[in-house]
């Protein structure tokens, strides 16, 4: 969402009238932000992602995430690393894995998202199924 200037007007010709407050413009609010913190995020395949993680291993040791701030642009963190130092919730999060699977296979993951909110504290996602080759 980026903030749009407007401008209200009656576009009525101007009468000699005694205001004590002057004519303003409008504009809509700046974007809303929040002081809230993400508190874990737990990625999960539905069988072995490699010989060192099962399907019921978290698989954030070998995940990279993009998260975005709007005012300050993307930045890329190791997922465990972002996590320990409780960022603010960005505006958006791309998951990225940094280790291939053992074998060409079929995936299918789940994120259990977890934060420190007033409306959401957790979420849960599960991606369509998705062929990773070496």
């Amino acid at each position: 969402m980026e903030p749009r200037q407007e401008y209200y007007s009656l576009n009525l010709s101007r009468k000699n009238i005694f205001n004590f407050i002057s004519p303003a413009f409008g504009c809509t609010p700046n974007p809303p932000t929040s002081e809230e913190t993400i508190t874990d995020i737990q990625i999960f395949s539905d069988k072995a992602y490699n010989s060192n993680y099962s399907s019921e291993d978290n698989l954030a040791g070998i995940v990279d995430i993009f998260v975005l701030y709007r005012d300050s642009g993307y930045h890329r963190y190791a997922l465990k690393n972002f996590i320990e130092n409780e960022n603010p919730v960005p505006d958006n999060i791309i998951f990225l894995l940094n280790s291939a699977p053992t074998s060409a296979e079929i995936f299918q993951f789940t994120i259990n998202y977890y934060q420190d909110g007033l409306d959401l504290d957790e979420y849960q996602f599960t991606t369509t199924p998705i062929i990773i080759t070496n």
